[in-house]
């Protein structure tokens, strides 16, 4: 329980204040603890927000690694709409957290758990891309794998974090519509229908 009152004492402190001014002394007072108990726990500042970016990275990489695992099975349309959704999902998950981790905190902060994270995503999602090759037509599944989570990953943080909630659903059907194109591209009957309108 101590440990939780610290990481939710950090995470209101940063969203309210901004990392530099958010010390340990500062963290303590809001959870209402000494000095002393809070480096019982953590040795210092970076160390709480290290633990807050690695319990967000393993929710992070645990659902979209899922998610592309399920999306294996899928026709290409329904795949791409549970992805883009997925990472809707992860953004409405905890917003300010999220906000906070990506925004206001350095990315040197425990830099190691977004690596992993990003490595876990990556090697799932070309499990994907392999998986469905036969639906798609592109020269080179990493570029394409990198343009899908780029594209994805800031528009939906843009459009969730924000953006109005009432565009979300739309903006999310948009990026699908974008990277269902994008992979079948190079597809004649897309192609011809394409340049048809």
């Amino acid at each position: 329980m101590m440990v939780e009152t610290i990481l939710e004492a950090t995470q209101k402190l940063l969203g309210e204040i901004g990392f530099e001014a958010a010390n340990t002394t500062r963290v303590a007072e809001r959870a209402g603890i000494s000095i002393g108990s809070l480096y019982q726990y953590f040795p210092d500042r970076d160390a709480i927000i290290a633990e807050l970016r690695r319990r967000h990275h393993t929710h992070a990489s645990a659902t979209m690694v899922k998610a592309f695992a399920d999306a294996e099975d899928m026709p290409l349309e329904t795949a791409v709409r549970r992805l883009v959704w997925a990472v809707v999902d992860l953004h409405r998950h905890d917003p300010e957290l999220h906000r906070i981790l990506s925004e206001v905190v350095p990315p040197w902060v425990n830099f190691e758990s977004r690596h992993t994270l990003q490595a876990d995503i990556e090697a799932a999602q070309q499990r994907w891309l392999k998986a469905i090759s036969m639906q798609i037509s592109i020269a080179d599944i990493n570029i394409a794998g990198m343009i899908f989570r780029e594209l994805v990953e800031s528009t939906i943080h843009a459009a969730v974090l924000h953006g109005p909630s009432s565009r979300v659903d739309d903006t999310a059907e948009e990026v699908s519509r974008m990277i269902i194109a994008y992979l079948r591209l190079g597809d004649p009957a897309v192609t011809t229908r394409l340049a048809a309108e």
